[in-house]
């Protein structure tokens, strides 16, 4: 293998080694927003029934 060939290779595996990290980081970066949209919808979803029930008027006593 000459020196030539051996640069293109080291080159390839630098490559798919940053594909493989670049892969990864996107994985977890995906599943950390999931957790926080999931979060939000479970916030969201009691500000809606909160404003959606009606009020009852107070109930004085007799």
């Amino acid at each position: 293998m000459d020196i030539g060939s051996k640069k293109r290779s080291s080159i390839q595996d630098l490559c798919n080694h940053h594909n493989l990290i670049y892969n990864m980081l996107n994985q977890t970066q995906g599943s950390q927003n999931q957790t926080k949209e999931a979060q939000q919808d479970g916030y969201w979803q009691q500000s809606e029934e909160f404003y959606l029930t009606p009020m009852q008027p107070p109930q004085l006593p007799l």
